[in-house]
Order: C-alpha cells, then sequence, then structure tokens
C-alpha cells in the first residue's frame, strides 16, 4: 500500500532509524562487571566481546588490539569498541587531571550483542575506538544515574537482575550513539542524519515504509526542506544521495525478511519496493553477492 508523503509530513514520527536498525540487528545488552587496578597496574581483555566502558573513578589508559594508539581516560570519560577488540586498562601513577583525586581507578565495562548477519549498518558509521569526554552536565547527570543503578543491580543482585542489567546496558548503548551523532568527529552515515529533525524525519519514512516509491520531492515535503536544501543535506549528513540510501536500506530489509520469516521470494520483493522477481535478485546479487534463494539458505556465505 502507497502512503502519502504528506501523511508523514503531519504524522508524528512512528519510528526512527536508529530504533529500527537497533531492532534489525537484534541489539541485546549482555554482561556488566566492575574492574578495579592499583597504581601501575593493567587488566587485560580478550578479543571477542563488544564493550562499553565508564571511568568511575582515577586515570587509566587504554591500548586497543585494532591498533590505535594509547589514549589516556579520566573519570566521567566513555568507551565505545563496537568490532569486539582485545584490549587493556592501565591505571596511572598519578591522576592527571586537576579535578580527578584518585590514583587507583574504577570503571564499569558492559558487554552487548548484535546479529553478525546484519551489525554492517550500525558498524559502519562507528570508529574502533569511539571515546566520549566528560559529556556535557545533563548528559552525564543521566549516565551516572544509569550507572550507578546498573552497579547496584551487580553488586545487591536479586531475582530478575540478569534482565535489569541487560536492558540498562541498552539504554546506555543508545544514549552513546545519540551523544556521538553530535560529536564534531563523527563522520557522515545514517546516524548523523538521524540526529538532524529534518533529515531524521525522511530516514523515519523510509525505514516506516521502504516499499513507498519515494522521490526525492516526496522526502523533502516529509522533511519540510526544499528539495534541493534536503538533497544538499542528506548527502551531507548521511554520506550519499537519498535514493542511494533508499536502496540499501530495502537490500538489508529483504534479507532480514528472507532470514526471519518464511515469506516467498515475492512477498519479499514486493515488501520492499520491487516489481519484479528478476530485478529483485539482480539487485539482491549486486549487494550480497548470491541469489535470495542461496541467502535464505546461508546467509553467512555472503558477509565479507
Amino acid at each position: 500500500m502507497t502512503v502519502s508523503s504528506e501523511y508523514f509530513a503531519q504524522t508524528p514520527d512512528l519510528s526512527d532509524s536508529l530504533s529500527d536498525v537497533l531492532t534489525a540487528v537484534r541489539f541485546t545488552g549482555g554482561h556488566l562487571s566492575l574492574h578495579e587496578a592499583a597504581p601501575l597496574t593493567s587488566v587485560a581483555f580478550d578479543a571477542g566481546q563488544r564493550s562499553l566502558l565508564i571511568v568511575r573513578t582515577g586515570t587509566l589508559r587504554l591500548r586497543c588490539d585494532a591498533g590505535e594508539d594509547e589514549i589516556e581516560l579520566g573519570e566521567g570519560d566513555i568507551v565505545l569498541l563496537p568490532f569486539a577488540s582485545g584490549f587493556s586498562l592501565a591505571a596511572s601513577a598519578q591522576p592527571a587531571r586537576a579535578n580527578t583525586a584518585h590514583a587507583s581507578a574504577a570503571w564499569l565495562r558492559g558487554t552487548f550483542h548484535l546479529d553478525p548477519h546484519f551489525a554492517e549498518r550500525l558498524l559502519s558509521c562507528l570508529p574502533h575506538v569511539m571515546v566520549l569526554r566528560q559529556v556535557d552536565h545533563g548528559a552525564m547527570d543521566w549516565l551516572e544515574t544509569a550507572s550507578r543503578f546498573a552497579l547496584s543491580e551487580i553488586q545487591t543482585p536479586e531475582p530478575g537482575a540478569g534482565v535489569m542489567v541487560s536492558r540498562i546496558l541498552e539504554l546506555l548503548l543508545i544514549r552513546v550513539l545519540r551523544l556521538w551523532a553530535k560529536e564534531p568527529k563523527a563522520q557522515a552515515s545514517w546516524l548523523l542524519g538521524a540526529a538532524d529533525p529534518a533529515i531524521g524525519r525522511a530516514l523515519s519514512a523510509m525505514h516506516i515504509a521502504p516499499a513507498q516509491p519515494w522521490s526525492v520531492a516526496e522526502l523533502a515535503k516529509v522533511a519540510g526542506l526544499s528539495r534541493t536544501v534536503f538533497a544538499s543535506r542528506f548527502l551531507t549528513l548521511v554520506g550519499q544521495p537519498p535514493l542511494r540510501y533508499l536502496i540499501g536500506l530495502r537490500l538489508d530489509k529483504a534479507a532480514e525478511l528472507l532470514k526471519r520469516t518464511r515469506q516467498s521470494l515475492w512477498e519479499v520483493a514486493e515488501a520492499t519496493g520491487y516489481t519484479s522477481d528478476a530485478a529483485f535478485s539482480r539487485a539482491f546479487r549486486a549487494r550480497f553477492g548470491q541469489s535470495p534463494a542461496q541467502w535464505r539458505k546461508n546467509p553467512l556465505l555472503g558477509q565479507a
């Protein structure tokens, strides 16, 4: 069913691209732990788990197996390691910041999981090591409250603590992604576009109705911008033209439907905006390196 662009322009958001992507990748929080290190000692973590770190006290030096230079961290800093790299944290002998009174250091480490089949859209816009430095006061208050709540769950666990910790980690990661999208160093991506009210509305419309025969003019109307301004801002923030983004989104949605539903190939093609099996199969093969039927049998074969 085709819905008019006026509907999306006049209706409050029914969804958003960040929620849609996190749902598609089956993002879930995992384990949360508290760590401490005495001055001049270090703690190493093996590769294999995606990590979120929150420095509670002291000064640390982070070294990541991904080849990044050593990074100094202080109280209130947040680090996201989305590619499951191995890393180590060493406590400095003395605080490097005037407002840090601790020589030893303590930090929270949370792990999280993504479906590897569909993680590309999320991971492609993130660096191997994402550092947020003592974020603005309001955001820090929120993160501090959430981390304290999580800490109480692991120090004095009660029934349901595992689920509580998992949900808190999910909330923390969503907040971190929102904050990262506002960082000057964030690269052009759907995440940066989602943080812009106008472009975010157009992205939401595409994610809600990927089969809609969108034109740039219709998406501009949803965004409340002129066609020229919309196309330019979308390219600047997202890093690709609107309709190219739509094609990638449709094919990612198709891959998800093939893996997670029993819909026929024609039903999947129709649900993602293709009017013929042949056109759908050609586009799908170009994107994933195999036919839709082959992907359904073994999607891992199409992963680089």
